[in-house]
């Protein structure tokens, strides 16, 4: 009677057990959260520094101040894929790219950048990327290399960006309207 009573704890024990590692092992599994609205952009950014895409749902030149998303960099001599990821209910109708925030940063050399709208994408090769971003008077372009230079006077404060261009707000306009292939 004994061996049976042992038993019988014996085994609710280990099913016990079980069972609250099923839960802990459920509680591990994460969901990446997914972004409609992603730019990627492939670039060398040979400093440490810190990104922002502003965009705004207007079309208009105006970038409300919380309407951006900031990316860290890790300073590489080797491209690198800047990903940006839009909250879930933005549907940008114009976009500026602010060009890091430490003045060490002297230049960006831009490879593509792509737009991906759920699964419909824009993708601008490095020899349309000024024609489909504009500098500000602290960026010069290089449009032959792809390269914006970074030239911020003393005493001027650092802003140096890119921003879209017509054909780019156009392209923008179509990728909403694009059925998926």
């Amino acid at each position: 009677m004994k061996a049976f009573i042992l038993s019988g704890l014996l085994l609710s024990v280990l099913f016990t057990s079980c069972k609250e590692d099923k839960a802990v092992e459920a509680e591990t599994v994460v969901k990446e959260e997914t972004s409609p609205f992603t730019i990627t952009v492939n670039a060398v950014v040979d400093k440490d520094a810190e990104f922002q895409i502003y965009y705004n749902e207007d079309g208009s030149e105006n970038y409300p101040a919380e309407q951006y998303v900031n990316l860290a960099i890790k300073g590489s001599q080797e491209p690198q894929d800047l990903v940006f990821k839009l909250p879930n209910d933005v549907n940008p109708m114009n976009l500026r790219f602010d060009l890091g925030s430490t003045k060490e940063l002297k230049e960006v050399k831009f490879n593509s950048v792509k737009i991906d709208f759920n699964g419909k994408n824009l993708i601008i090769p490095k020899e349309a990327i000024f024609r489909n971003f504009y500098p500000n008077m602290q960026v010069a372009i290089d449009t032959i290399n792809a390269t914006a230079k970074i030239d911020v006077k003393e005493g001027e404060l650092y802003d140096p960006i890119v921003g879209a261009t017509p054909e780019l707000k156009k392209q923008i306009e179509t990728l909403y309207a694009k059925k998926a292939e």
